[in-house]
């Protein structure tokens, strides 16, 4: 019998998926903004997406996140870039995911989670106040 493992997968690990969701007609990406009051990253700017269920499909789930936070049905989704950290805070290790893909439509209707949307360019996305990761991925989406 193998022993069982010990690596970084058997701690607390959380999956986290975002996506540049590109405007179907213009070269603009879909940025949300978070609530003032939100528990977490209040008032940053955002991007689509969340956590992956326990044995959801990660495409699957991608699209899922759009749809339930803009209203959104995408196509052409691909990976972008994958990156892992290990939280100082909590321990928990998280992979992060980022994908890029294209609305079918640009009539956006935003859930609770998100208070505000912009449809606009790369380079004033990496203007606004978001996550480290966010920021990478777009930087890495558009060779910024």
């Amino acid at each position: 019998m193998l022993p069982i493992s010990t690596g970084l997968l058997s701690q607390p690990t959380k999956f986290v998926q975002k996506a540049i969701v590109m405007h179907p007609q213009q070269g603009l990406l879909l940025a949300l903004q978070r609530p003032l009051v939100y528990t977490e990253d209040e008032g940053l700017w955002d991007l689509p997406g969340g956590k992956v269920d326990h044995g959801e499909d990660n495409l699957q789930a991608i699209q899922r996140e759009i749809q339930e936070e803009t209203g959104l049905f995408v196509t052409a989704v691909r990976v972008q870039w994958v990156q892992t950290a290990v939280s100082e805070r909590t321990g928990v290790y998280y992979i992060f995911a980022g994908y890029h893909c294209r609305a079918l439509s640009a009539a956006v209707a935003l859930s609770e989670e998100h208070h505000a949307y912009q449809w606009l360019p790369p380079t004033e996305f990496m203007r606004l106040p978001s996550t480290p990761f966010l920021q990478a991925l777009v930087r890495e989406a558009f060779r910024l």
